[in-house]
């Protein structure tokens, strides 16, 4: 596993660490495992940490934590922190809203493929509008 996470990192120019990554996702344990021997969640935190490992400016995380046991949903949180702190924007589409409500410092509500809703977290809690009308702090293609 650690030998993927390695292959991966000589893709990009300038790589995170990758024995860094594999400890950030929490898989120092796993490192000389093959990949198949690898559990479903152990899987998604290799999945992480591939998408990590080229310092993205922007990473897409759809529903991130699907899988991971309650002390892996700690330490991505960690990861996630640490890369915004340095200035990664990250897009997430979680599946339990306390994540977004944890993560996020802005969060965007889409019903039926549109954005209805969006702002900080105290902007959503005050606003109340038309349903289906974003707030007036929002502006949205059309």
């Amino acid at each position: 596993m650690g030998e993927t996470v390695r292959h991966f990192a000589r893709y990009y120019p300038r790589p995170r660490d990758p024995e860094e990554i594999v400890r950030l996702v929490g898989l120092e344990a796993k490192r000389d495992c093959r990949l198949k021997a690898l559990s479903g969640g152990r899987r998604r935190r290799l999945d992480v940490a591939l998408g990590v490992i080229g310092g993205p400016e922007l990473l897409l995380l759809d529903e991130p934590v699907a899988g991971f046991d309650p002390a892996a949903r700690r330490r991505f949180r960690e990861l996630i922190r640490l890369l915004a702190g340095e200035g990664t924007t990250i897009l997430l589409t979680p599946h339990h809203l306390e994540e977004a409500e944890t993560l996020a410092d802005r969060l965007a509500i889409a019903a039926e493929g549109r954005v209805v809703a969006g702002g900080t977290h105290d902007e959503l809690r005050t606003t109340s509008g038309t349903p289906g009308s974003p707030p007036p702090s929002c502006t949205y293609p059309r």
